[in-house]
């Protein structure tokens, strides 16, 4: 039976110490991209199943004031009975599972940077930028004791992505919608559905109409509450047999009651698609990095 051989000792000059030799951690983000194809599939049973709804659960009916004596009346939508909670519930869906796919990118430069994942850290969505400065750090350095503590790569990106970085609006971002949204359904209840009229509302009626005055765009609104939509006058002030004709287009989105200082917050099907490829897009951009 042939001997082992002796391992070789391999003998260096005093005080030398070989390479290290590191390999670049790849950046895992299948986790994220996991969490947004689910964040989809939710958006898609909304999108399926909220116009159903409407179409056959008229969420107003409407109402017709009396005349004056000028011969003004209201036009007035009136909530006709409580939504379920069911598409607040599967928005709410939406919404934390972009929150997490943005968590698990910070998880994934955590791991790049060689620190570990702790219960601070968290992807950083600012709508002022002294606050981002403040809590979060730089485009070059991260506090130590932040959201992106002990991160080294990737922070100029996220940086650029903030929310205060849209010159109108930063609470038209799309990264702001998820924050306020996901808190929202954290910490009370479901948002609202919302359907309000958009377009021209047509009608008929026997009288004389000689002046009337639309609303545009509604922009104070809440599921429960009434709201006018057009004034009418009518010369002689008689109106019968008024009725609205042809059907109604409505407009299906959420709303997010106050929470703190932040007001009111609301987001449209159309937009909330848009939110989903928005965060899809920055997952694909934080990859090449």
């Amino acid at each position: 039976m042939p001997r082992a051989r002796p391992l070789r000792r391999l003998f260096l000059p005093a005080g030398h110490r070989p390479p290290i030799l590191r390999a670049e951690v790849a950046l895992n983000l299948g986790p994220s991209k996991a969490k947004v194809e689910r964040a989809f599939e939710h958006l898609r049973v909304l999108e399926a199943e909220m116009p159903v709804y409407i179409e056959q659960n008229s969420p107003y009916a409407i109402r017709l004031s009396e005349i004056d004596q000028d011969g003004w009346c209201t036009l007035t939508m009136v909530p006709d009975e409580p939504v379920k909670p069911r598409f607040g519930i599967v928005l709410g869906d939406v919404m934390h599972n972009l929150r997490s796919a943005l968590d698990y990118i910070v998880t994934a430069l955590c791991d790049r940077s060689g620190v570990p994942v702790t219960t601070r850290h968290e992807f950083p969505i600012f709508a002022n930028a002294n606050l981002y400065r403040k809590k979060v750090g730089t485009a070059s350095a991260a506090a130590a004791t932040g959201p992106l503590g002990g991160v080294t790569v990737g922070l100029g990106l996220v940086d650029q992505c903030q929310p205060y970085h849209r010159n109108n609006d930063a609470r038209l971002d799309p990264l702001w919608h998820v924050y306020r949204f996901n808190n929202a359904d954290k910490h009370r209840l479901p948002p609202f559905l919302l359907a309000f009229p958009t377009g021209k509302i047509n009608y008929r009626f026997n009288g004389t109409l000689v002046e009337k005055e639309e609303v545009e765009e509604v922009v104070s609104w809440t599921p429960e509450k009434e709201f006018d939509i057009a004034r009418l006058r009518f010369d002689p002030p008689v109106v019968r047999n008024f009725r609205v004709d042809g059907p109604m287009t409505l407009h299906a989105g959420f709303l997010t009651p106050p929470i703190k200082a932040e007001p009111e917050h609301s987001i449209s099907l159309s937009l909330l698609r848009k939110t989903c490829s928005h965060v899809s897009t920055l997952v694909k951009l934080v990859e090449q990095i």
